[in-house]
């Protein structure tokens, strides 16, 4: 099945959690965690950590606790899946989940010796959690298949997930979310948290028979009794009423809330609010603002134009965020945002007061902090007016366009993009010229940061329609996508952008043929000939009609697929074709020639045909120009080879060389590591020491490069 034809769940992203307090805590606030202490090779249960956050008080639910336990302690060999509802929006499930996961932990360290996940379906992608939580479980990227179905099977597949695990999905939005994370293993538990439980009978026939396998129990939450309620109130707010006026005021906001945590953690968060910001009594004032005589019966917290004690100026900062994906985001793209109100010293003051407020998260993995809501309906807070909601997907698009097309220009010099042959582009022509980058080290550096919110800003382009900016967007991102290894990127990006415009009129077949040919490659490099097929010859049934470098890229891309094949000969032939349509060319695409003749080159030296091959070669190393240093690499990689089965052994050497050279220039350094075990099989007969020398600088180069697969062979043959 192709995997593009799958509907994928909803969409949505990531963020780190913060200030957990019994019931208070909503799904809004996490992403996958993997509570690192539990999945260690730890001989000492002590030494375990919990590293999922703690609720540091939790005072309520003490009745559905106990039953959710007795559920989970019935059969500790079985699979248990619980799911925890509540019909109140901002229950508690989430919390009511965390305690359960921590209390089982305290109780026994090795109950599950895989450990605990936390998924958040909310504000994650389901297919982005799946390659997180594999990235997680410390599967090396390159062993993550950009495969979707496949990702799911090395999840399930792998060892931790089978040892007995603990998974908690939250927010999911049906039960096709929870299957992607349902824990069958024996002595396994997935904890469901969400709003409401799931009727069997919706359920497809293949959903139940999974269920078979499963124990399937459930706990619904009521509202928090006054008593509850009005301990979580002062916990959370940080108060000590001691008058009887100070208890009044307690009990009004905790009857306004009428047992739901999250109204209850609003008012507790006013009352904070009004302490930072100097208020001499802190209760008396958030009183005031909601029960005095010029409050506004029914508004709730959110409600004030003033919440969170933010002037004009911030709040129409977190206004025009709102308007953002649900991903986190830096300096550079809220000044872009703002550049036609604020500069960029009242923007970076601006996000470090809604910071301070509470309102952003602010997460320090680089040398400059980037920020996300806090929680999902804080974002949703800050509602948009009409004007800037259009606006803001289309300028952050655009500003992402900026920094992927210089990248590429640095990247890939010489690729060409359909801009180039059409003249067409969603975006305008100044985006092409914003930007530019000095080295490639500089490109890398500008896009890493920008790994996960890159796919979401593409996913939720393709949500809002803006199909031909998120076409163009991959497009421009695929070198770097490519150089980075990171190709389960390239096709969760890219899968959704051709199921919603693949066989409609949404996007030019030129377009869509180069998308095709991009997730081939990705597929290829799954070692799945089958979709790879699949997509290469969609991508030239496309082509036909657009311009000649669209059809030469399909044909391309299919006689890749074809060489892993060993089909050599229908290879060579699509090579041959693309090499006719280069040389017709006006003027002559040297770059484009030159790929094709490497190619074929290529075909005719693994057919068992040298005289060809070096013909080829030799013929397409001349047609290069010098910064090109992707193909010069793989043209010194495949001179070599040639050299290497003519015995011309010192030659090959000096190729490979060269193609190293070339890798560390694009910090490839995985393929550095190829090339140095090339070197290693030259020099095995003729010099064991420098063999071995090769070895430990390939090594060397995969361990930097976390090409963890290739490292462990490397190693085993040191060590033979």
């Amino acid at each position: 099945m192709d995997p593009l034809s799958v509907e994928t769940p909803r969409d949505s992203t990531s963020n780190n959690a913060r200030d957990v307090f019994g019931t208070l805590f909503q799904a809004r606030d996490i992403t996958v965690h993997y509570i690192n202490g539990a999945i260690s090779d730890v001989s000492d249960d002590s030494e375990r950590t919990f590293d999922l956050l703690v609720p540091p008080s939790y005072v309520d639910r003490d009745e559905p606790r106990a039953d959710a336990q007795r559920i989970i302690d019935e059969d500790p060999s079985a699979s248990t899946m619980l799911t925890v509802s509540s019909k109140i929006q901002g229950g508690g499930t989430t919390a009511f989940g965390l305690k359960l996961l921590h209390d089982g932990f305290e109780r026994d360290r090795a109950r599950f010796p895989g450990g605990h996940v936390l998924v958040d379906l909310v504000r994650e992608d389901p297919w982005m959690a799946v390659g997180r939580l594999l990235r997680l479980m410390d599967i090396p990227e390159e062993d993550i298949p950009a495969t979707l179905e496949w990702r799911i099977q090395k999840l399930h597949q792998s060892p931790r997930w089978r040892s007995g695990i603990a998974v908690m999905v939250d927010s999911p939005g049906n039960f096709t979310d929870v299957r992607l994370f349902l824990a069958t293993s024996p002595g396994s538990l997935t904890v469901v948290a969400g709003p409401q439980d799931f009727d069997l009978r919706t359920l497809g026939r293949d959903d139940r028979r999974l269920l078979r396998h499963v124990q399937w129990r459930s706990i619904q939450l009521d509202a928090l009794s006054d008593e509850d309620a009005t301990t979580m109130f002062r916990l959370r707010s940080d108060l000590a009423p001691s008058r009887p006026r100070e208890w009044a005021m307690v009990a009004d906001f905790v009857a306004a809330a009428g047992g739901n945590p999250g109204l209850i953690a609003d008012y507790a968060f006013d009352i904070h609010v009004e302490r930072q910001c100097g208020a001499p009594d802190p209760l008396a004032t958030a009183h005031r603002n909601h029960f005095g005589s010029s409050a506004v019966p029914g508004r709730r917290p959110r409600d004030r134009v003033d919440f969170a004690g933010l002037d004009d100026g911030q709040r129409a900062l977190a206004v025009r965020l709102a308007g953002l994906p649900d991903v986190d985001f830096g300096f550079d793209l809220a000044e872009a945002l703002m550049a036609d109100s604020a500069g960029p010293q009242d923007v970076r003051a601006g996000l470090g007061i809604l910071a301070e407020r509470g309102v952003l998260d602010t997460i320090v993995t680089g040398p400059e902090p980037r920020f996300r809501f806090i929680t999902r309906s804080m974002r949703s807070t800050f509602t948009p007016d009409t004007e800037k909601r259009l606006d803001t997907p289309q300028r952050t698009l655009t500003h992402y366009y900026e920094i992927g097309y210089a990248a590429h220009r640095k990247l890939m010099p010489g690729r060409w993009l359909q801009v180039e042959l059409d003249g067409r582009s969603a975006f305008p022509d100044s985006a092409r010229a914003a930007r530019s980058f000095a080295s490639i080290d500089e490109a890398r550096q500008a896009l890493t940061p920008e790994r996960q919110t890159l796919v979401k800003v593409v996913i939720d382009a393709v949500a809002a329609g803006h199909f031909a900016m998120a076409a163009e967007l991959c497009e421009v991102l695929w070198p770097f996508w490519f150089h980075s290894g990171w190709f389960t990127d390239m096709v969760d990006a890219q899968a959704p952008v051709l199921r919603a415009t693949l066989d409609t009129h949404r996007l030019e077949p030129a377009r869509l043929s180069r998308l095709c040919v991009q997730t081939a490659i990705a597929y290829r490099r799954d070692r799945n000939p089958t979709d790879a097929r699949l997509q290469a010859e969609r991508a030239l049934e496309l082509a036909q009609g657009e311009h000649p470098l669209v059809v030469l890229t399909a044909h391309d891309a299919l006689g890749d697929v074809e060489i892993d094949a060993e089909e050599y000969d229908a290879a060579i032939g699509h090579f041959a074709e693309a090499r006719r349509i280069a040389e017709g060319l006006d003027p002559v695409d040297l770059r484009a020639l030159h790929i094709m003749e490497r190619k074929e080159g290529v075909a005719h030296r693994r057919a068992g045909r040298p005289a060809e091959a070096e013909s080829l070669l030799l013929h397409a190393k001349g047609l290069l120009a010098e910064g090109d240093h992707q193909n010069h690499a793989r043209t010194g990689t495949a001179l070599g080879d040639l050299r290497r089965d003519q015995a011309r052994f010192e030659e090959a050497l000096e190729s490979y060389d060269g193609a190293i050279d070339r890798h560390r220039l694009l910090g490839d350094l995985r393929r550095v590591g190829d090339v140095y075990v090339l070197r290693a099989d030259v020099n095995q007969a003729r010099d064991a020491v420098a063999s071995r020398a090769d070895l430990e600088r390939a090594l060397e180069a995969y361990e930097a490069a976390n090409a963890e697969r290739d490292a462990a062979d490397v190693r085993e043959r040191l060590a033979g």
